[in-house]
């Protein structure tokens, strides 16, 4: 494989029409000839993290992530933790500087329980399978840039999508959705 996206981040291009994509940063957490696999890392969804906690009886210390956030479309019942805690988590990967990923359930137990430090915890996540995201790329639906721990952690995840494509010196407004054909 000539290109190695993992860890990094995808950014979607505004002509990206569709809705689980529009306008997303997506942590991409894995890449290779198979396909690709990563979490969106912009989409809080309304629901309280407190309530989803205690409806699944998982411990939760009530830290300032306030939101459950949604990862992706595919297997919205698996469950993602994004975190800066390894001492707390022995079942982690470490994605880059200062971020891990945990799915074990007795490792998101003791983040969202103990934790101090930024996570996030997802539902879902987004997959592509071989050569897909590849052809997307080629297709102007995604910019690429190198993840950096203090935009997963973005206290607001709104902006995330305009600050990320400042981190690349692109300003949205710039962008032009091309409708032509060539």
């Amino acid at each position: 494989m000539e290109m190695r996206l993992s860890p990094g981040f995808l950014i979607a291009m505004p002509q990206l029409e569709d809705p689980n994509f529009a306008k997303v940063v997506v942590l991409l957490v894995h890449h290779d000839d198979d396909g690709a696999m990563g979490l969106v890392v912009n989409r809080r969804t309304d629901v309280d993290l407190d309530t989803f906690c205690r409806q699944h009886e998982i411990p939760y210390s009530g830290s300032k992530e306030r939101h459950l956030h949604l990862g992706g479309p595919c297997e919205l019942q698996r469950g993602f933790l994004l975190h800066q805690e390894p001492k707390l988590a022995p079942h982690h990967i470490g994605l880059f500087d200062g971020v891990y990923l945990s799915t074990e359930a007795s490792s998101v137990r003791a983040v969202l329980e103990k934790g101090r430090r930024p996570y996030r915890f997802l539902l879902g996540y987004s997959g592509w399978g071989a050569g897909q995201l590849e052809k997307e790329i080629s297709q102007g639906a995604w910019l690429t840039g190198p993840a950096r721990s203090g935009r997963v952690f973005e206290d607001d995840p709104q902006n995330l999508w305009t600050r990320a494509l400042a981190d690349l010196g692109v300003d949205p407004v710039r962008l032009a959705v091309s409708t032509e054909r060539h």
